[in-house]
């Protein structure tokens, strides 16, 4: 259950490299595409978009393995 958290940072790199190989307008060909051209602002606003979206995961996570054992008392 631990390792789900894991799992959605590895998605989001895999992003990241598919849809910069596939052209695929997205977030992660947007990334790529701000690191080429050294769009400082795409750059941090990626950044904290994946952090965002890590960070919500995480306390999804957290809660539903509350949710699961019992023994967890938040």
């Amino acid at each position: 259950m631990t390792l789900y958290g894991y799992t959605v940072a590895s998605l989001l790199g895999g992003a990241v490299v598919i849809e910069d190989i596939f052209s695929y307008p997205g977030m992660g060909y947007w990334t790529t595409q701000a690191l080429l051209n050294n769009d400082v602002g795409g750059i941090m606003a990626s950044t904290l978009i994946f952090g965002i979206v890590f960070v919500i995961a995480s306390l999804l996570l957290d809660i539903i393995y509350a949710l699961i054992d019992p023994r967890i008392r938040y």
